[in-house]
């Protein structure tokens, strides 16, 4: 294991390199939606939205780095900041409740388990747009199989197996290779792309027909990317 000045020079050094265009379109969007957000009624979705952007452009960060194993956590942390956004926004009982979780023991209780963020935004989903409401919960369960959690997923991209005769060796790299780099830059614009419908269902009226037409670019410049990492891949194995 190289010491920290030396992961750091490493770090730097990747972080120069290329990422694709649906990345800095996504971005692009997601800094104009969250520079569209005074003035509004809804205050703590806002501020939790923008806390949402902050921890997807970190992601994007360590995707650039080759940190790819840490990815997922800091994704799960946007969609879910996003996630609570919309949920402070239809129920301002469940909003008061959220802000005294700190102050108040029953509050706190109240936010765990079923009666938490989460299980109310998806039933409060359910009821205004299913879709949506099955596409974030597939990728949160996405984001969790892949690292959000140390499950055992989480090594997929982050370990190297060398046999030596009898001998099995499990390499763990803090800094992975191109391929899981390009990993982590999809499962970042799929990311991106929940966020932007979620917006869209607390502000409307803020998504205007500008931002439907970069939504869809992104959209469309997220599956080429898609089918370029796929075809890459099959090459590779070939």
């Amino acid at each position: 294991m190289t010491d920290l000045s030396d992961y750091l020079a490493k770090w730097k050094h990747n972080i120069g390199g290329p990422y694709p265009e649906c990345i800095a379109s996504a971005d692009y969007l997601l800094a104009d939606c969250v520079n569209n957000l005074d003035r509004n009624q809804h205050l703590t979705s806002a501020r939790l939205f923008q806390t949402g952007f902050g921890s997807w452009r970190a992601s994007v960060t360590m995707s650039l780095a080759g940190a790819a194993s840490q990815v997922p956590a800091t994704l799960r942390d946007a969609l879910e900041c996003t996630l609570y956004a919309f949920v402070c926004a239809r129920d301002t009982n469940f909003e008061e409740t959220w802000w005294k979780r700190e102050v108040d023991e029953s509050a706190k209780k109240s936010m765990r388990g079923r009666t938490g963020p989460l299980a109310r935004a998806k039933v409060i989903l359910a009821s205004e747009n299913f879709q949506l409401r099955d596409s974030a919960s597939f990728l949160l369960d996405t984001l969790i199989d892949f690292g959000a959690h140390p499950n055992v997923m989480l090594f997929t991209e982050n370990t190297e197996i060398k046999e030596n005769g009898e001998n099995v060796s499990y390499i763990t790299t803090l800094l992975g290779s191109n391929e899981a780099r390009d990993g982590s830059h999809l499962i970042s614009s799929s990311v991106a792309i929940e966020m932007l419908k979620i917006y869209r269902e607390i502000w409307p009226m803020r998504f205007d027909t500008q931002k439907e037409r970069a939504f869809a670019e992104v959209i469309g410049q997220s599956k080429l990317f898609m089918n370029f990492h796929h075809s890459k891949n099959y090459e590779a194995e070939s």
